[in-house]
């Protein structure tokens, strides 16, 4: 599978995905941070709110909370995140 760079995304890029995949909800902390916790797990993770956000953040959000905690595939998360 041709990946996406990572390079460019930004909070409501993430929200808009994590959207489409559902059993997430959204809270934000203070102005500069977003809350995301799934619904079933509890899992909670913290990403700035500042655009772009890092590549090496962006990666490790993907692999290890949507992968590892959230045991979703990669053909999955990247059908919708591609920024």
């Amino acid at each position: 599978m041709n990946y996406p760079k990572l390079a460019s995304c930004s909070p409501d890029d993430i929200e808009r995905t994590l959207r489409k995949l559902g059993g997430f909800v959204f809270k934000k902390s203070g102005s500069k941070h977003l809350k995301i916790t799934h619904n079933n797990t509890g899992k909670a993770w913290m990403i700035p709110r500042r655009v772009p956000i890092k590549k090496g953040l962006m990666w490790d959000f993907v692999r290890s909370y949507l992968q590892k905690e959230l045991r979703l595939s990669e053909e999955e998360i990247f059908k919708h995140l591609w920024c």
